[in-house]
């Protein structure tokens, strides 16, 4: 989990922001919308071209999450070894990797804990960010993993 956060801080450190939108466009990933049917959303390397897709029906804090999430994808793990290639070459489950680009989404997303007395839906519409992931980051801010 400490490569996560350290992963995490650094892009905030050296770009002095905790936005996806914004941090896609420092890390030259180019963004955009699509009616996918199953999918929320995915990242694409095309030779050096970075892309990452987001289904164009989502909530906003919600296309926030799948951008945040889709950059740990980009941050965390080796090119090429995405969702489906683990899925249909190999006999591991992406779970992991899933896991590890929610909590670097959640990571990037919260940035405090909450006032005194909020809940979850409180805090989340306040920072507009999805419930998911104030779930993740204050399960982990609870049991002191951070």
């Amino acid at each position: 989990m400490r490569h996560i956060k350290n992963s995490v801080s650094g892009l905030i450190q050296k770009y002095k922001t905790r936005c996806p939108y914004e941090l896609a466009d420092y890390l030259g990933i180019e963004i955009f919308e699509y009616t996918f049917r199953k999918i929320r959303g995915l990242i694409l390397s095309i030779g050096e071209r970075k892309i990452i897709g987001v289904k164009t029906e989502l909530p906003e804090q919600e296309k926030r999450a799948i951008i945040a999430h889709e950059i740990g994808h980009e941050r965390l793990h080796p090119a090429n070894v995405g969702y489906f290639f683990i899925k249909e070459q190999t006999y591991f489950v992406p779970g992991k990797y899933e896991h590890e680009a929610d909590l670097f989404a959640a990571m990037l997303l919260v940035d405090e804990p909450p006032e005194y007395g909020e809940g979850i839906e409180q805090y989340a519409d306040r920072k507009c960010v999805s419930q998911y992931m104030v779930k993740i980051i204050w399960e982990i801010w609870k049991n002191g993993n951070i």
